[in-house]
Order: structure tokens, then C-alpha cells, then sequence
């Protein structure tokens, strides 16, 4: 019978502490809204705000690019004319209140703002001061995937429907090539154990079965 209780004792604790399911899964060549940056006459604040109505925009797969890069929208008409362009798009995220971090898994050239609910979650190589003519202040090539970590709790998730937002930079208007594609991941954290959790029961081993 003890060996009964263990088992038993066993078998509740490892379905106290399994992991809650919850997830972000936001492919690379994902479909975005996208306006170019001389289209507008609209702040960058505005534009990457989770609350901006882009039903006027266009619609394209990722990646975003031209000079560099295969398949996705390719923006012919860019060099020379205008030095930034911006994306928009949905996500569903699940049991957000336990995603602790996301992982964006990203490819560009030349800087970019990622925003999640209007909440800046990353920022490479792009300048202090965001315009729709601003430019990425050093190069940075494409071709390799770059990882980072994010602190998801500062980001206002929510369960269910999500915003993403990006504003991309080139290093000049004359830039022979940009691109931009990007992928989100967002798994559950460990289970946070404190002393709201307690047992009816002291440990040992018991001959008797018992209700906890």
C-alpha cells in the first residue's frame, strides 16, 4: 500500500507542476499590411501604434526586399524614393499571462523597430529619432538569421489577438538592396512555485490511503 501512496503522491505532483500550455508561433514569409515610407505623412509613433487603422495598405508576403533576397514582395521602386517602410499584421497568442520571454528569429538589411501592442520590443541599428525619411546609421548586410530574446511581460499580450508592427530603415536612398523578414516564438515559462501552494498532508510514507 505504501508503495500504492508514493505512486499516487508522485503522479499529483507531476500534474501540479506541468508546464501550462501557452504559445506564440509566428512563421518567417509571414503575410503583412505595408505602406511605403513616402506614402505618408504620418508619424512613425503613429504608425507602429497597436490602435492605427491600415485597412488602406497593401499586402504582401515576407520577406520584404529588393537587391537581395528571393520570393516575398519585392520593392522595386524603392531605391532612390523613399528610405523606410513600415509593416503591420496580426498574431494569436495563448495563456499569454505565462509566456516570460519571445524569441524573434530575424533577417535585414539595414535597421528596424519591431513594436507588439504598440510596445517596443526590439530595435536594431535604427536611430534615435524615427521619421519616415530617416536612415539606418551603420550597414548591416542580410543573409544570416539573427536570435533575440525578449522580455514578454512588457509587452501588453493579451490571449488571443495580437499586433506586430515594424518600421524598416535602409542606410541610404540610394542603397542598392533591403530586406526583412522576421519570425516569433513565445513558450510557456517554468511553473513559479511559492507557499500558496501546500499539502494537507506532512511527508513520510503512509500504510493507508488518503484524500490530499
Amino acid at each position: 500500500m505504501k508503495y500504492f501512496v508514493r505512486f499516487f503522491a508522485l503522479c499529483f505532483l507531476i500534474t501540479l507542476f506541468q508546464p501550462v500550455s501557452a504559445q506564440i508561433d509566428f512563421p518567417s514569409g509571414s503575410s503583412f499590411k505595408y505602406l511605403k515610407g513616402n506614402a505618408t505623412t504620418t508619424t512613425p509613433a503613429e504608425l507602429l501604434a497597436a490602435t492605427f487603422n491600415d485597412s488602406g495598405w497593401a499586402s504582401g508576403l515576407a520577406p520584404f526586399h529588393y537587391g537581395k533576397g528571393t520570393g516575398g514582395t519585392v520593392l522595386n521602386d524603392m531605391i532612390n524614393v523613399y528610405s523606410t517602410f513600415f509593416l503591420r499584421t496580426t498574431f494569436t497568442a495563448q495563456n499569454a499571462e505565462y509566456l516570460k520571454t519571445i524569441t524573434f528569429s530575424v533577417d535585414y538589411d539595414d535597421a528596424f523597430v519591431i513594436t507588439i501592442n504598440g510596445n517596443v520590443a526590439l530595435s536594431k541599428n535604427a536611430p534615435d529619432i524615427l521619421t519616415t525619411t530617416a536612415l539606418a546609421p551603420l550597414n548591416h548586410d542580410p543573409g544570416t538569421i539573427e536570435t533575440y530574446t525578449v522580455d514578454a511581460t512588457t509587452l501588453g499580450l493579451v490571449n488571443g489577438t495580437n499586433t506586430i508592427s515594424v518600421m524598416v530603415l535602409n542606410l541610404s536612398l540610394g542603397s542598392s538592396d533591403i530586406l526583412f523578414d522576421v519570425q516569433m516564438k513565445g513558450v510557456p515559462g517554468p511553473f513559479d512555485y511559492n507557499s500558496s501552494v501546500v499539502f494537507s498532508k506532512p511527508s513520510g510514507f503512509y500504510t493507508d490511503p488518503f484524500s490530499l
